[in-house]
């Protein structure tokens, strides 16, 4: 058996691993299956938004928050 493990953003708290796999799983419907999967949910807005999506019967991505740049601080000591 093979097994690949995909790296995908994680549940904050112990309560919403329902919705986070809903999230997750709308991901890999409305996009390619190669894309990543490392996004940020808005998590404020995902209960509203799959109580819509269920109640409309649609499949449409959660919301995200925007993308926000990682910069890497060097610290540089001089004696």
């Amino acid at each position: 058996m093979e097994i690949n493990l995909v790296d995908c953003v994680q549940q904050p708290d112990g309560s919403d691993c329902g919705l986070f796999a809903s999230a997750i799983l709308f991901e890999w419907a409305t996009a390619s299956v190669l894309t990543s999967l490392s996004v940020r949910f808005d998590v404020a807005k995902m209960r509203p938004h799959l109580v819509q999506c269920l109640e409309m019967q649609r499949v449409i991505p959660f919301p995200k928050l925007p993308a926000t740049r990682r910069v890497k601080l060097h610290a540089s000591v001089k004696s």
